[in-house]
């Protein structure tokens, strides 16, 4: 079975490396033919940049796929903010929820202490692989979600946490559910939806979580959406008496288009940048995401 899916992921990558290479060739090629043309050469150069980062997005899944399964590769325990890891996502996949008209929605109100040990680089590349994989297969005009919680409060200064990662995307059929985590597998209707990828996001996401101690797991169904939840015992901060600057905030519909409750800029001392919430007003119809560093609210 292994041997199987390992031949199934190998076809899959040989199309999907094939395809950003033959643009590459193909567009190297006019752009020669039509150097003279600048306006067309720059179209071409911009197609090629295209490709060459799908491509070189493929070759980083399979060199991450392998380093996560090497058992010389160990979670390194540090001093952490949980809340700006979850800005940091927050900022870097909102544009693209943007740009495709989904409703992006950040919850950690239920976060009592945001100062934890963890390892920060791993932590925020599981949490960035299962919220770019939301967005990525959700159709536009959905949403997805991230709501932290904080659970339970342990002796030693130890808690658990919750992490929930919803979307209301194409979902997963209830046979594929069973693997969605392996290595090398990915669904058919995955592959006919046109969304480039090889299928190894999940299982570099589920391998970080093994490291960090935690668990990880799915709920989906077919057209209407997939929940992912990681649950992680982390130890606090002794000496982090405050608690995270509970809030949401969320980025809803195309640029020119913004539904917004209320705008605040600095208004409460605890939020020092401008901050968007969803409250269901028309607002702002000119404003500029690009200039936005988001912030928290209290409540």
């Amino acid at each position: 079975l292994a041997i199987d899916a390992k031949n199934s992921f190998l076809s899959n990558i040989s199309h999907d490396m094939r395809t950003p290479l033959n643009a590459i060739f193909g567009f190297v090629a006019l752009a020669k033919r039509d150097r003279h043309d600048m306006d067309a050469v720059q179209g071409y150069l911009d197609r090629i940049d295209a490709s060459s980062r799908q491509l070189l997005d493929l070759i980083d899944k399979v060199l991450e796929i392998s380093w996560t399964e090497s058992s010389g590769v160990y979670a390194e325990e540090m001093e952490c903010d949980l809340q700006e890891i979850l800005e940091e996502i927050y900022e870097f996949l909102h544009l693209q929820a943007l740009e495709k008209d989904i409703e992006f929605k950040l919850d950690f109100s239920g976060v009592k202490h945001k100062q934890i040990y963890s390892d920060h680089q791993k932590l925020k590349q599981m949490l960035l692989y299962l919220a770019n994989n939301a967005i990525t297969y959700t159709k536009p005009g959905g949403m997805v979600s991230i709501a932290v919680t904080e659970q339970i409060e342990m002796l030693n200064h130890y808690a658990t946490y919750q992490i929930v990662i919803k979307d209301t995307g194409i979902g997963i059929s209830e046979e594929f559910l069973e693997r969605i985590f392996e290595p090398f597998v990915r669904e058919k209707n995955t592959t006919l939806s046109g969304i480039h990828g090889v299928g190894l996001g999940l299982s570099i996401a589920k391998n970080i979580v093994d490291m960090l101690g935690g668990t990880i797991k799915a709920q989906s169904v077919v057209g209407e959406g997939s929940t992912f939840t990681v649950t992680l015992r982390l130890r606090m901060c002794a000496d982090a008496a405050q608690p995270a600057v509970g809030g949401q905030m969320a980025f809803v519909g195309a640029v020119g288009e913004v539904e917004t409750g209320a705008i605040h800029a600095g208004a409460d001392k605890t939020a020092e940048h401008l901050v968007i919430v969803h409250g269901g007003t028309k607002g702002a119809n000119h404003f500029r995401f690009t200039q936005i560093h988001c912030s928290f609210l209290h409540g």
